[in-house]
């Protein structure tokens, strides 16, 4: 019996020792299960050949070319520049309001002879013209044959509403010259001196309008 016992007995040992694996082979790795894949959802290194099907999403752009916000444009390029206006020069316009009317001529009440005599007559005369053409004042030279007497009156033409600054002259060659000047309403003067057979120089201003004539009139 007990020989029997003992014969089993290696009878197992030497089944077991002939099913257990080598260790050398249970380390080697076995095949893919598939517990090592990477999860669905990670990057995966592509085959040599393959090409990823993924494509850049389209830009999207809204209405008129402008593009959605949070959205950069490419590197190097332009934002968009909507048509711009021409540009044009705007020339100050003069108000009418600022500009002075022109002024008109009109008669004077008085007269040159009534100014300086009724025995005095008109022996020259020169207008003050501006340069609109308007006749602001005349300067007349008056002689009296009587005593030789020479007189000078600037009548005011234009603007007779008001004063305005006006003047006459007269000078006899030889000696010291005589003047009316001032703000006045109708006219300048008389101014009056002798003056027989000799020369005179006469002359006048209303405003910035003035004039004065050479020696003359000598007899």
């Amino acid at each position: 019996m007990i020989g029997g016992a003992v014969a089993l007995i290696v009878l197992g040992v030497g089944i077991m020792l002939a099913t257990r694996p080598d260790k050398s082979q249970a380390d080697l790795p076995g095949p893919n299960t598939g517990a090592n894949q990477a999860p669905i959802g990670t990057d995966q290194q592509a085959l040599p050949g393959q090409t990823d099907d993924v494509q850049p999403a389209p830009t999207q752009t809204r209405k008129g070319g402008k593009r959605d916000k949070g959205q950069n444009p490419k590197p190097g390029g332009s934002s968009p520049v909507g048509p711009s206006s021409p540009e044009t020069s705007q020339v100050p316009s003069q108000d009418p309001a600022s500009a002075e009317p022109d002024e008109t001529e009109e008669p004077n009440k008085y007269t040159p002879t009534e100014v300086c005599g009724n025995d005095f007559s008109v022996t020259d005369q020169h207008n003050l013209k501006s340069a609109a053409g308007v006749v602001k004042g005349k300067i007349f030279l008056l002689y009296r044959a009587s005593d030789g007497s020479n007189c000078v009156v600037t009548m005011r033409t234009a603007g007779l509403s008001k004063k305005g600054a006006a003047s006459a002259y007269l000078e006899v060659q030889g000696k010291g010259a005589k003047t009316d000047s001032g703000s006045f309403q109708y006219y300048a003067g008389p101014v009056t001196a002798v003056a027989k057979a000799t020369c005179v120089k006469w002359g006048g201003s209303v405003g910035a309008l003035a004039w004065t004539s050479g020696f003359e009139h000598c007899g």
